[in-house]
Parts: C-alpha cells; sequence; structure tokens
C-alpha cells in the first residue's frame, strides 16, 4: 500500500509540474510571446498571411498598366524595358527597385479609410494594397532601351520644372517573371544587373568636372574665347594619357571650344590659376557630395573627398577628374536640370499618384522646393556653353529648340567610362534633362548620338509642358 501511494503521489506530481509548464507557456504566448511567433521565418501563418495580400498595381504616368496581380496573387509584370525601374516583389526573396521603394502602399500597410481597416482588421478578409501610378513614360522608356541595345550602363531622363522622373534605365536587367527559377543564376550573373546604377552607381568623375571647372571661370571672369595654344596636350596622370575626348582640327582652341571637344590641358591650366576656395566652394555648391536621392528608392550615395589645398598635384588630378571624386548619373541630371531652370534644381520624384481599392486616384501633393546649385546668371552661361558644344560637335539645332550637352571620358582601372550629359528645354525653365553613361566603351561620338536621340524622343514631353 505505502508503495502504491508513493507511486500516486510521483503521478500527481508529474501531471501537477506538467499542467504548470502547459499553464506558464500558455501564458508565456498568449501575452509576450505572441509578437515573436508571429515574426519568424518557420511560421507558415506569416507565409499563408503574405501570399494572401492582394498586392496594388503599378501604372506609367499615361495609366499604362506596368505590372498586375493575376488571379493566383503572382506579380505579372507587362513591359521589359521598365523591368530595372520596377524591380520584383517574390515571396522567396522580397522586393527590389519600385516595388521595394512603394511597398507599403503597394501592400496596403497605409489603410486609407475606414472601411478598409473594418475589412482586414475586425472581419479578417485578405489585405488589399493601392494602385500607385508613375512619372515613367513606358513609351519613352521602350525606345531608350531598344536605342541601348546590347549596352552596359544607365540612363536617366528628368522633366523640368517639376522633377518628375521620365525613364530609369539600368543594364544589364532581368526579368521579374523568372526571378524564382533564375535567382541563383542572376546573383552570380555578369555585369550584376540587379544594381541600379542610375540611382547606386559611383562612377569614376572623369571629364564630368569640366562643367563645374567651367562654373569656375564664370566666377573669376574668365575669357572664354582667349586664345589657347597646344590646347589639345595629352596629359599624363599616373599611368592614364589624358587628351581630347573628340579631337579638333586645330591644336589652337579657347577654352569655350576646349569645352567642347573635352580638351584636358585648358583645364589643368585653369585648376592652377583658380584659388583652392573658389574651387571648393563650386565643387560644394554643385552637390557631387551629396547628390539628391530618388524619394523611397535605396540609393547608395557618392562619397566625394575635396582636394587638399597643400597638394597641387593631388588637386590636379583630382579636379581633372582621376582621383577620389566620384559621381552619381541622378545626381548629375539633377545638377543639368539646374542649369535649365535657373541654377535651382527640381526635387527628383518618381510617385505621381495613388489610388485606394475601390476609390480614385489621388494625386501626391508636390513640395514645390527646389535645390540651389547655382546664380541664374551663371546657370544662363552654362546653358550657352553647353548649347555651343552641340554646334561645334556638329548637330543641327531645331529653330523651336535648344539641345546642350556635354561628353566627358572616365578612366576607372582598366576600363573608360563614357558620359554624355545635357538637356532639350524651350523657353525659360522648361525641358528634359538627361544623363547616360556607357560602361566600357571608349566612343564618345556614339554616346553623343545616343544622347541626342534620347533627348529628341523625349522632346514632345518638353513641348506638352504646362505654362509656370
Amino acid at each position: 500500500m505505502d508503495d502504491f501511494t508513493q507511486e500516486v503521489r510521483q503521478l500527481t506530481l508529474v501531471m501537477v509540474i506538467a499542467f504548470l509548464a502547459v499553464a506558464l507557456s500558455a501564458a508565456y504566448w498568449g501575452i509576450t510571446g505572441d509578437t515573436s511567433i508571429l515574426t519568424r521565418d518557420d511560421n507558415p501563418r506569416l507565409f499563408e498571411a503574405e501570399a494572401a495580400i492582394q498586392r496594388g498595381n503599378i501604372y506609367d504616368q499615361s495609366t499604362t498598366p506596368l505590372v498586375i496581380s493575376n488571379d493566383d496573387n503572382q506579380r505579372d509584370y507587362l513591359s521589359p524595358a521598365m523591368n530595372s525601374a520596377l524591380g520584383y516583389s517574390s515571396l522567396r526573396y522580397g522586393v527590389g527597385g519600385a516595388e521595394a521603394a512603394y511597398d507599403d502602399i503597394l501592400r496596403g500597410d497605409t489603410i486609407p479609410n475606414i472601411n478598409s481597416y473594418f475589412s482586414t482588421e475586425i472581419l479578417h478578409n485578405a489585405q488589399v494594397g493601392s494602385d500607385i501610378r508613375l512619372t515613367f513614360d513606358q513609351d519613352l522608356q521602350e525606345q531608350v532601351v531598344d536605342l541601348l541595345g546590347d549596352a552596359t550602363g544607365t540612363l536617366i531622363i528628368m522633366r523640368v520644372p517639376d522633377g518628375a522622373i521620365l525613364s530609369l534605365v539600368s543594364l544589364p536587367t532581368y526579368d521579374p517573371n523568372m526571378l524564382d527559377e533564375e535567382w541563383d543564376m542572376l546573383i552570380l550573373a555578369e555585369g550584376n544587373p540587379f544594381f541600379n546604377r542610375a540611382l547606386q552607381g559611383r562612377y569614376q568623375a572623369g571629364g564630368t568636372l569640366q562643367t563645374p571647372l567651367i562654373a569656375v571661370a564664370a566666377l573669376t571672369n574668365t575669357d572664354f574665347d582667349a586664345t589657347i595654344e597646344d590646347a589639345t596636350s595629352t596629359l599624363q596622370v599616373d599611368d592614364i594619357d589624358l587628351s581630347c575626348v573628340i579631337q579638333p582640327n586645330s591644336t589652337t582652341l579657347t577654352l569655350r571650344t576646349a569645352y567642347a571637344y573635352g580638351c584636358p590641358a585648358p583645364f589643368q591650366e585653369l585648376i592652377e590659376n583658380a584659388s583652392q576656395n573658389t574651387i571648393n566652394e563650386v565643387i560644394r555648391a554643385f552637390r557631387l557630395d551629396t547628390p539628391p536621392a530618388l524619394n523611397g528608392f535605396i540609393a547608395e550615395l557618392p562619397q566625394v573627398t575635396l582636394t587638399p589645398s597643400t597638394n597641387t598635384v593631388s588637386q590636379t588630378t583630382d579636379l581633372l577628374g582621376q582621383g577620389t571624386t566620384r559621381v552619381n548619373p541622378l545626381g548629375m541630371a539633377t545638377l543639368i536640370s539646374a542649369i535649365i531652370n535657373g541654377g535651382n534644381a527640381p526635387e527628383p520624384y518618381a510617385l505621381d499618384a495613388v489610388r485606394p481599392p475601390e476609390g480614385d486616384w489621388l494625386a501626391i501633393p508636390r513640395s514645390g522646393r527646389t535645390i540651389p546649385y547655382m546664380t541664374a546668371s551663371t546657370a544662363r552661361r552654362l546653358r550657352e556653353l553647353m548649347l555651343n558644344n552641340m554646334t561645334v560637335l556638329g548637330f543641327s539645332e531645331n529653330t523651336d529648340t535648344a539641345i546642350g550637352g556635354h561628353i566627358a571620358l572616365a578612366y576607372s582601372g582598366d576600363s573608360v567610362q563614357t558620359w554624355f550629359v545635357g538637356f532639350v528645354s524651350q523657353g525659360n525653365s522648361q525641358g528634359v534633362a538627361i544623363a547616360l553613361v556607357l560602361e566600357n566603351t571608349n566612343n564618345p561620338q556614339y554616346a553623343a548620338e545616343l544622347g541626342i536621340q534620347s533627348l529628341q524622343i523625349a522632346l514632345e514631353q518638353a513641348q506638352n509642358l504646362p505654362d509656370e
């Protein structure tokens, strides 16, 4: 009997301990641990809830559908030319590009009204996201992507004066419709197709710094038409020979024509004659160290180290674009927009409107803020010089519009990047700015032709701008 009593006591103790363990576990998960269990990666309910979300569609500025969610809540990307700008949405790999930039809106995490809250939180219906309309122009993007062909590089087109991004191209790219199947191959692919060169690129500055240096010349009242002998001389920078981007017929130039042909020798003289303070003030004003970001998009901003005032060799090397300075394509397009906008650049943006479920389009209000880059007089001078560049290089000018630009080369390791930055404008403060980079390409004439054709394609956008 004693043995039986002992066994009963032991069994009772085990049951009490088990009961306490269950009670404590229930209390923990019900009061403290409910949040952590919901966010665990291995929680199947989390995956099911994510898969049930009816993600909003994406449209271009003309309300042409670019991305839609099909009946299985899978994303269908409808325009291959838009892939590099739109990014991807995957249950397995997350989101990228515009899908990431406006993820909370597309998912419906931003509850627009009481009806949506009641439907999702009270009735536990599937979460429904809002549609978004972007400033991208599908027709324009398709045409410029067709122009670029198999090139590796980037092109960004910004409308002035409002700052709308009309085209955002980064090549090579990928097919987001095949993301899950091709992910392992894509992350190892040559050219890094996931890298958005327009927003994240940090390129050797090269001859792009001739535009800030021209501003230095304007501020110091340099005579742009004074004769410069041996203006086409080759400069030796480390193991790189810097020469004119396009070879002129004469070795005697002016600073005006040296800028058009991209000849570095006159700019070396300008660097050595200008004060360090003036140069640094222009570099800071042109915001090469802090270019603007495209709201919502993740961007790796380039860092710029200003040249030290005590080292002439380092100063010259850096300001000839072969030192520490790196530039960003979006930053360069914004700089060009300031030149045709009286010295003040618009803040770039891509989100135009949002449409909640069963609602109407709601325009995103613009702040109207601008970014000061230079004085109006400096902007007019740079605009004049960039217009002159296209005339010198043999590009005919339309009588109704003005096309300006600058070609530059940048040397990075064993590779060469070719730049074209420019604009097409109508009247004052209306037009389109562009930045084009071709990687591993030393063909400035080709880059200029691509840039001019892209501006001409975008010409209709400039013509249809409303009056201020």
